[in-house]
């Protein structure tokens, strides 16, 4: 599962991906780290690249199945319409920690972020470089 824009210009057979990577400076890492390449991209079908976040995901299908194991997990999704409420919920992965950062992150990070309306979190990214104008 990844984001629409990031594979908009990407050959499936170009890709691999990595599962289990902890931290990417590491060749021997106490969990092996697995590797499939990527022989499909589904993106979602009413993705519009001119629409900087609607609809933008892509489904990533596999030459072969990963091995489940302790630093291996499936994902789970919510079924449609879901009500998230109130709370937190975890993220990961080795994005940015501040727009415009080009430093690279080699350890993959985990943050707790609030769960918060469609408008409220529209509102704040308005505050951002995306501008006043900025639609979710």
């Amino acid at each position: 599962l990844t984001a629409a824009h990031v594979m908009t210009k990407t050959n499936g057979a170009e890709l691999v991906v990595r599962a289990g990577e902890w931290d990417s400076n590491k060749e021997n890492e106490m969990f092996p780290v697995q590797e499939a390449i990527v022989s499909n991209i589904i993106s979602h079908e009413q993705y519009n690249a001119n629409s900087q976040f609607e609809n933008n995901i892509a489904l990533l299908v596999l030459n072969q199945p990963f091995e489940l194991l302790e630093n291996v997990q499936l994902i789970c999704l919510p079924p449609p319409n879901f009500s998230y409420g109130q709370g937190n919920c975890v993220t990961g992965g080795w994005g940015k920690i501040h727009f415009g950062d080009t430093s690279q992150i080699n350890i993959m990070k985990r943050v707790q972020l609030p769960i918060v309306d469609r408008y409220q979190c529209q509102d704040a990214l308005r505050t951002t470089r995306l501008g006043p104008a900025f639609a979710l």
